[in-house]
């Protein structure tokens, strides 16, 4: 995972959706805070990814509203009108511990990240 740290002037956002709800809520929180008020935002991505849950997630900064939609896909835009919450990359983590005979590993990962903060069967396996 990344967090976007680099000093910037823009004033308008292009999101394209991602298909994990957990990895567009950190997305959305780092960038927003960043950017910051008066930041316009642009959403574009699949219906089938969740992208109306653009609608309800963005409330806390402004508004946003679906301006089109075509082939299962949609195109909302929005403003940043409230201030955004300072983002503090150590709150996003999720951890797990993965113990290997007599050694034991922790495991850190981020929204975004295939079976985000478990560690899946198929890991399991390959282990």
């Amino acid at each position: 995972g990344s967090e976007f740290d680099v000093e910037t002037q823009a004033d308008m956002l292009l999101l394209y959706w991602p298909k994990a709800k957990a990895e567009a809520e950190y997305l959305l929180a780092m960038l927003m805070a960043k950017l910051g008020v008066n930041t316009e935002i642009v959403v574009v991505g699949e219906n089938r990814s969740g992208v109306k849950s653009i609608e309800k997630m963005f409330k806390e900064y402004g508004p946003v509203n679906k301006y089109d939609s075509a082939r299962r896909c949609s195109f909302y835009w929005g403003n940043c009108l409230n201030e955004p919450k300072p983002f503090n990359q150590e709150e996003w983590f999720k951890s797990y511990t993965v113990t290997l005979g007599e050694q034991s590993l922790t495991v850190k990962s981020l929204p975004g990240v295939f079976s985000h903060g478990e560690f899946d069967l198929g890991s399991r396996l390959l282990l």
